[in-house]
């Protein structure tokens, strides 16, 4: 089982905060493919908190791309974050 932990905290005037996961795995053509999942969040409070798991296959090498908007006074700033490992 594969997990995936996602933080982001904003300032206290921080509104909204929006967030897509994507799941990938590297295939034998050492190709990234996305594992569809639907995990998006959307939630109006300066924090959100991510936790998810996943069916994993040992020695694959897994990718999570976070994308996200931070709402703070009206005004928007994009978030982004990448992490990859492998699956024991």
């Amino acid at each position: 089982t594969g997990n995936v932990s996602v933080s982001v905290v904003g300032e206290s005037s921080v509104s909204n905060i929006t967030a897509d996961v994507k799941l990938y795995y590297k295939n034998t053509s050492g190709r990234w493919e996305e594992i569809p999942k639907g995990w998006d969040y959307d939630v109006n409070q300066s924090w959100l908190t991510i936790s998810e798991t996943f069916n994993g296959t040992a020695g694959l090498e897994y990718k999570i791309e976070v994308d996200g908007i931070v709402t703070k006074n009206g005004s928007t700033e994009s978030i982004s974050d990448t992490s990859t490992a492998i699956c024991p």
